[in-house]
């Protein structure tokens, strides 16, 4: 069973790479839209307020083939560069990183919190997820 589920995701990494991704609220959020370097501001912690609230940055987990992608089309940078930013943010006190998400499910749900932030595959937004898309990523 184990080594379907290792051969499944290696066989999805593909498919993954090359997936659509989409930057998500809360359905409920009165923010329509976000440029790129809105976002980039979101997720470098330059912006700390969304819809009124204080935003809630979720990342996907570690080691997920999207991440690294999400960070290279959005602020230009790699996650070494990212773990290394956030690094000299919480030690001056300028803020803490994104809160990492256990899965796609778990991002889907946080997410659709008011205030929050994540991105995910354009194909896990539907109907009846809870989310909003604020910006695709090109």
């Amino acid at each position: 069973m184990f080594r379907k589920t290792i051969a499944m995701l290696l066989l999805s990494l593909p498919l993954l790479a090359g997936a659509e991704l989409v930057v998500v609220t809360s359905q409920d959020s009165r923010v329509g839209s976000l440029s790129q370097a809105e976002v980039r501001q979101y997720f470098l912690g330059e912006n700390r307020s969304l819809d009124g609230h204080r935003v809630q940055l979720f990342d996907l987990p570690s080691g997920h083939p999207l991440r690294e992608r999400f960070y290279q089309e959005v602020a230009g940078r790699s996650l070494d560069q990212m773990r290394s930013h956030w690094a000299r943010q919480v030690f001056t006190g300028g803020g803490q990183p994104p809160r990492e998400a256990a899965s796609i499910r778990d991002m889907k749900s946080r997410a659709a919190s008011r205030g929050a932030l994540g991105y995910l595959p354009a194909g896990e937004v539907d109907q009846g997820s809870g989310l909003k898309i604020l910006f695709r990523v090109d």
